[in-house]
């Protein structure tokens, strides 16, 4: 639980930095913040770290990102899951965007892809 907690604020972190003006950042941090994220979407079978993180999460950018991670995973992974874990992933996301009102529209609609994915 302690290594789930540390991805999400490295994520927040790299996602403050990738929102961040230009010129109160370097591009080296830009290129960190970046590495981040590519990191994150190569996370073997990442999908009750991404549920961790759509639960905790407030930041949008962060939430869009996850999404994607769980798209790619879905993608990768079609063959190993069972079709039990994929229609437990779809009914969690259908109830993600339901109970949330206040998601950003740019964040449902990255989520709506991984369930059409499904």
């Amino acid at each position: 639980m302690e290594q789930v907690q540390q991805i999400l604020q490295e994520l927040e972190m790299a996602g403050s930095i990738m929102l961040a003006s230009p010129s109160l950042v370097t591009n080296d941090q830009r290129s960190a913040a970046e590495a981040v994220f590519m990191n994150f979407r190569k996370t073997n079978m990442p999908y009750s770290i991404c549920r961790y993180i759509l639960d905790c999460s407030k930041v949008d950018f962060v939430l869009f990102e996850t999404a994607g991670t769980l798209r790619d995973a879905l993608i990768r992974d079609w063959i190993l899951l069972s079709q039990d874990q994929k229609n437990e992933l779809r009914q969690y996301l259908f109830q993600f965007i339901m109970r949330d009102g206040n998601i950003a529209p740019f964040v449902r609609e990255r989520i709506l892809q991984v369930i059409n994915v499904i």
